[in-house]
């Protein structure tokens, strides 16, 4: 094992004690909020079939042709695994899918034009940063390579967005936490840099509506944790990024996705350090945030993705970075 690989153990194991003390009040801040009057669509909680492979953590979630897929990350042993499994809402089940050409976590992933992207993320237990990518189609069932992310830009655990046929990644982690923007079209097969965000940041949620690219949270570094509560934007062309009305609550790795004209934000981390189950909704056109009854379980370390306006969230840990989870809960908005 490398000194890396041993120091992230560490880190983990020494934040272990505090976590289990901590974890169940972040869980209680979001599970016992009620929603104000007049303040929108009315939000549920629903429990779902679990992963039928099992918990995982740190995996790439995105929603394609009305499934949900869950890609690579670490497995129940905390091994990391090249798995993908897809969920349907319809049927409430789960199939296993063709794996990751190699085990992967903390991808960089998105839907487009019919296939999922994986472009780049952290391989072993060291947390090494790889640029490989590849595309995967339904039909087939099988992956191929794509243009990797250019030498020196290897980056996992990026805000992902798609707007335009395009594909951008905002920040992320390879060793140090960057502040890069690159954009990778799928037509030419060939990566752009971008205006850096304001500042480093990973684990940071992120979407596409309104002819922008949005950013929402993350954490500053990769020792302390440090939230952000940021709302930042970016319009393709434009020179820098726009800032919002900040989130109420700062943090990062929460479970992503719009429903509705607004990003609903689920769970993730704060600097407690707390596993959180809060959920908060922005308008994206008022400028406004509100809160949302809290995930029914307390998670971090994973993602969202929306099929027919409902946001489905699996996996994860309840307590940081720690024994993953098969959970999968979906958020509906009426």
């Amino acid at each position: 094992m490398t000194g890396q690989g041993r120091g992230a153990r560490l880190l983990a194991a020494a934040r272990l004690a505090a976590a289990l003390l901590v974890a169940g009040a972040g869980g209680l801040a979001g599970a016992g909020c009620e929603q104000p009057p007049g303040g929108g669509l009315a939000a549920t909680w629903t429990m779902r079939a679990a992963i039928a492979g099992g918990g995982r953590l740190e995996a790439g979630v995105v929603a394609l042709d009305g499934l949900v897929y869950v890609i690579g990350g670490f497995d129940g042993t905390g091994a990391v695994v090249p798995r993908v499994e897809a969920y349907d809402p319809g049927t409430d089940s789960w199939r296993t899918r063709a794996p990751l050409p190699r085990a992967l976590h903390h991808v960089n992933v998105a839907a487009l034009g019919g296939r999922i992207y994986v472009l780049g993320g952290l391989a072993t237990d060291a947390f090494t940063a790889v640029g490989d990518s590849f595309a995967y189609d339904p039909a087939a069932d099988a992956w191929t390579p794509v243009a990797g992310l250019p030498a020196g830009t290897e980056r996992g655990a990026a805000a992902v967005a798609v707007l335009d046929g395009l594909i951008y990644l905002a920040g992320g982690s390879r060793v140090i936490v960057v502040d890069e923007v690159s954009r990778y079209d799928p037509v030419t097969d060939a990566w752009t840099a971008l205006p850096a965000l304001p500042s480093p940041r990973y684990h940071a949620a992120s979407a596409a509506a309104g002819g922008r690219i949005w950013v929402v949270g993350g954490l500053a570094d990769l020792l302390q944790f440090t939230p952000f509560a940021d709302v930042l934007s970016l319009t393709p062309g434009a020179a820098t990024w726009t800032a919002h009305t900040p989130m109420p609550t700062p943090r990062g790795g929460c479970a992503a996705g719009i429903v509705a004209g607004e990003l609903l934000c689920a769970g993730g981390e704060d600097d407690g350090p707390s596993v959180l189950a809060v959920t908060e909704a922005y308008d994206l056109a008022a400028d406004r945030w509100r809160a949302l009854p809290g995930m029914g379980v307390p998670r971090a370390g994973t993602a969202g993705a929306v099929v027919d306006d409902v946001l489905y969230v699996p996996g994860g840990a309840r307590i940081l970075r720690q024994f993953p989870t098969d959970v999968l809960e979906s958020l509906t908005l009426r």
